[in-house]
This record gives C-alpha cells, sequence and structure tokens, in this order.
C-alpha cells in the first residue's frame, strides 16, 4: 500500500461531534494582491477523525516531541491567556 503525505500548514477547528474528534485542516493561500496584514487567507484542505482514543495517543505522541523540541531550544511554548503556561492535562474535564 502507497503511503500519502499531506502537508497542512494547521487546524481550522476541533470539535468532539457524534463521539468522534473531528479536526478541520488548512494550506496557507497567499494573496499578493491584498494589504500585508490581509495578505494569508486560508483554505479548508480536508478533515481529520478520530475515536477519542486515537486522539488521545497522538496527542501524547504530539506531547513528546513538543518537550524534546523545546529541550533542543527548536520552539518555546507561549505562555496560557493566563500568564502561566498550564499543564494540558488539565485543560479538559473530559479526558
Amino acid at each position: 500500500m502507497e503511503r500519502k503525505r499531506i502537508f497542512i500548514d494547521g487546524m481550522e477547528s476541533v470539535s468532539l461531534t457524534d463521539g468522534m474528534i473531528r479536526m478541520e485542516l488548512y494550506n496557507v493561500l497567499l494573496n499578493r494582491n491584498r494589504a500585508p496584514e490581509q495578505a494569508a487567507e486560508h483554505d479548508i484542505i480536508g478533515e481529520l477523525i478520530m475515536t477519542p482514543q486515537g486522539f488521545m495517543k497522538a496527542f501524547s505522541t504530539m506531547e513528546s516531541l513538543v518537550r524534546k523540541l523545546e529541550d533542543a531550544g527548536i520552539v518555546k511554548r507561549t505562555p496560557a491567556s493566563g500568564g502561566e503556561a498550564e499543564d494540558s492535562r488539565k485543560l479538559s474535564p473530559n479526558f
């Protein structure tokens, strides 16, 4: 079976619908005819749908990678709106 590679710039929304996690995926479209602050638009290119269990496995894997990227100095976590970065496990009572 051939692997399919999909590049995305981000997720528009993540929701729980009918017991499944749904993530709308988007790519940035540059429009050079607009003012610089309005030059980037995005186009929804697909939807990723997972079971809550699959989502939690993916989240754990991504969280582990974020820690490695932070330790290597590649990324820096931005604080939550309250000023202090919150532990992601405290964000939702559902998980």
